[in-house]
């Protein structure tokens, strides 16, 4: 039974939507980062912007687990992508897996994947359920009640709801349109952000089933003009993508009433 719920993004308007939906919100400041807590439909529900990157997600989660014990956690926001996956501005992503694509490479052979082919003895994480090298997996019982939702959604906004691999990564993979189709390729990957495996890697840790929710902000062009123009596309279709994604996720809290 799912009684509390997390849901977290890098920035505020990437959860500001479902904080505007939380009936008799209460804040709370920890570390630096604002907490709001109330009732999400009849779930108690925690909400907040953990500031973006790996070290700022990962320290997010930690503080939403350890001070809110959520059954479940979702981290939500935006995401580019490349044109060979099909997807586009304002379509949704949700997490088969999510992945690190930028640990353990040769320098020699950029985006080389050492954790599969070189360092089976090295995990970055034992559990109970296994060892977690470079990836990490949702709930499949999350996974079906996606599938439930992501074609009723997908109708009604007119976008595509699509669920496969996520890569998170320090580097703004769509920049070099070139380099992400070897990198998207190589990961068989829908869409490239920031955060998203370290948050995973955290509820792993504690067991926690969650869920990485992305809409598309970008997509990387041969005529874009290199960085420039992608943040100006970003800049440009951020809102939008943050609100489908926001939009999907409460349809999905719904449906675990």
């Amino acid at each position: 039974m799912i009684d509390k719920i997390a849901i977290l993004g890098a920035f505020k308007h990437e959860v500001s939507q479902i904080q505007k939906k939380l009936k008799k919100p209460e804040k709370t400041k920890k570390a630096g980062i604002v907490f709001s807590y109330g009732l999400l439909g009849s779930h108690k529900t925690v909400v907040g912007a953990t500031g973006w990157g790996k070290v700022n997600a990962s320290s997010g989660v930690t503080l939403a687990i350890e001070t809110f014990k959520p059954d479940v956690l979702f981290y939500t926001g935006t995401a580019g992508t490349i044109p060979s996956t099909g997807m586009g501005v304002g379509d949704i992503v949700v997490s088969q897996s999510v992945l690190y694509t930028d640990i353990g490479l040769e320098a020699d052979a950029p985006w080389r994947n050492l954790f599969k082919d070189r360092l089976p003895w090295l995990p970055l994480l034992k559990t109970k359920e296994g060892k977690f090298f470079h990836q990490f997996y949702p709930s499949q019982k999350l996974l079906e009640r996606v599938k439930n939702v992501a074609e009723e959604y997908g109708a009604n906004c007119n976008c595509k709801v699509r669920i496969g691999n996520i890569s998170t990564s320090d580097t703004i993979l769509t920049v070099n349109l070139t380099i992400a189709e070897e990198v998207y390729t190589q990961f068989e990957l829908l869409c490239s952000e920031m955060e998203g495996a370290a948050a995973a890697q955290v509820c792993t840790r504690y067991g926690l089933p969650f869920l990485i929710v992305r809409g598309i902000s970008d997509v990387s062009r041969r005529e874009s003009s290199g960085l420039i123009g992608l943040l100006m596309e970003y800049r440009k279709n951020r809102s939008l993508a943050a609100k489908r994604a926001q939009e999907f996720l409460l349809r999905l809290v719904e449906h675990f009433s």
